[in-house]
């Protein structure tokens, strides 16, 4: 499959369906930015944007990279842990503390409400089942702690700014350590209807501000959209409200002291970098893992099982990339054997 959907990609058809004609065009401006892949980001400077923007718009601190270097006095309030987040979301499509979906009412499709606004429990860096697999603690932690590390590493190399090792391996244990955390205390069982509306939400769950998050994780939608959803008459589903009353007490309390000022942060913008981990410039080679941090299994491979290509490739890093893509490349596929039983 991937020989033939690789020279199908190359195939010029001015007939094909637009989203057969975007998958190829992905395909062939990734061939051409991976061949030439420092101009392609910058040579660091998509990653230096992108938080750039980020600091500017919700004035967070990145205290790991912080002019100061110190601890922060406290933790950020609840105005600028939300619109962090939001933007986070709103921006980057990254869930974090809040999660949040527009999904189908399951409850009543035919009513008043077809689709609802609905607020998940967190989403942490892996799914949740990961975190409770017995080989989590042989070697899952090791490869989560690697990877964090990692980004920050290069970071600070691309920012040209000398980080205390000790302050970035603080940082990477207290992150892990949250994520950890969430993922024991808050397991989801089955999720139910309860409405809300904004005025309600910012009343019953104080620990965030609904309104600055909803403002920016919608910064990107249809103004009709954000008019709509912060209507006073317009309700929010909290899916499994015991939950999410616990997730909020526990940020209330700055989760019982149990992490630095400077966790909320950090955590944010290694979300962040993790979004983006792809497009950093060769240039900036991996750091050197010492013994705490080493022993680690790579990932594992997620290429098609039947590809027999070396992993490393451009041209399958490519068919990686516009692979998940399944209704073209599936309609790219059959009509690519049709014509070669066509002519065969």
């Amino acid at each position: 499959m991937y020989q033939d959907l690789t020279e199908a990609y190359n195939t010029q058809n001015d007939d094909d369906p637009l989203p057969v004609k975007q998958v190829k065009q992905m395909y062939k401006q990734c061939l051409k930015d991976k061949r030439n892949w420092d101009t392609a980001v910058g040579n660091g400077t998509l990653i230096k944007t992108i938080i750039e923007d980020f600091m500017n718009v919700t004035e967070l601190t990145f205290p790991l990279f912080s002019e100061l270097n110190s601890t922060l006095p406290d933790w950020p309030n609840r105005e600028l842990m939300s619109s962090a987040i939001g933007y986070l979301k709103g921006q980057h499509g990254i869930d974090t503390l809040l999660s949040s979906a527009v999904e189908t009412n399951n409850y009543n499709p035919n009513g008043h409400l077809p689709y609802t606004f609905n607020f998940h429990l967190p989403s942490l860096s892996l799914d949740y089942r990961i975190y409770h697999k017995k080989s989590w603690k042989e070697k899952g932690r090791g490869k989560l702690q690697k990877m964090i590390y990692s980004l920050f590493t290069r970071y600070g190399k691309i920012m040209d700014i000398e980080t205390n090792e000790m302050d970035i391996k603080k940082a990477v244990k207290e992150i892990v350590k949250f994520e950890e955390l969430i993922a024991n205390k808050f397991r989801s069982k089955a999720d139910s209807m309860n409405l809300m509306s904004l005025d309600d939400l910012n009343q019953t769950y104080p620990s965030f501000d609904f309104t600055n998050y909803i403002t920016f994780a919608t910064i990107n939608a249809d103004p009709k959209v954000f008019d709509k959803i912060t209507n006073p008459n317009y309700q929010y589903n909290i899916l499994y409200p015991t939950e999410f009353e616990e997730l909020v007490d526990y940020i209330g309390e700055n989760f019982d002291g149990k992490f630095s000022t400077n966790f909320f942060g950090n955590y944010i913008y290694y979300r962040l970098l993790r979004n983006y981990k792809d497009y950093f410039p060769s240039f900036v080679s991996l750091p050197k893992i010492d013994d705490e941090f080493s022993g680690i299994i790579d990932e594992e491979d997620e290429l098609q099982s039947d590809a027999v290509f070396e992993s490393d490739s451009i041209k399958s890093e490519c068919y990686k990339n516009v692979a998940q893509l399944k209704y073209a490349n599936f309609r790219i596929y059959v009509e690519n054997q049709c014509l070669m039983e066509f002519h065969g």
